[in-house]
């Protein structure tokens, strides 16, 4: 329902950026990643700053869920150098890295995000 909803308000309005990463949020939690992927990457063209990098870690999470590990990774290094010091991000790179069985850069990385 909540897809629908959002769906509904890209109709009205379909170049905002933030009601595009809404859709692909409710996407992703009805498990639609490919579809989610697709609205993260028009919002990313929108939007700028922390909205940027949250749409980066977002996307990350979604490439993830699809099982695209370095995609998800380099996504993740974008929104670091957009915020250099996000815990969030720094907390996701260190869950991609574990993920890929790189333990060191892991645990650097979850270091920093504290």
């Amino acid at each position: 329902m909540a897809a629908e909803g959002c769906r509904a308000l890209v109709v009205h309005d379909p170049g905002g950026g933030q009601t595009q990463h809404l859709l692909s949020l409710a996407l992703f939690q009805l498990g639609r990643h490919a579809e989610a992927e697709v609205w993260l990457r028009r919002a990313g063209f929108r939007l700028s700053g922390a909205d940027l990098v949250d749409v980066l870690v977002n996307l990350a999470a979604t490439l993830l869920a699809l099982g695209r590990h370095e995609e998800a990774l380099a996504s993740i290094n974008r929104a670091r150098v957009l915020n250099p010091g996000g815990a969030r991000a720094l907390s996701a790179m260190a869950d991609i890295l574990r993920d890929r069985l790189r333990p060191a850069e892991a645990l650097a990385a979850g270091r920093q995000a504290a």
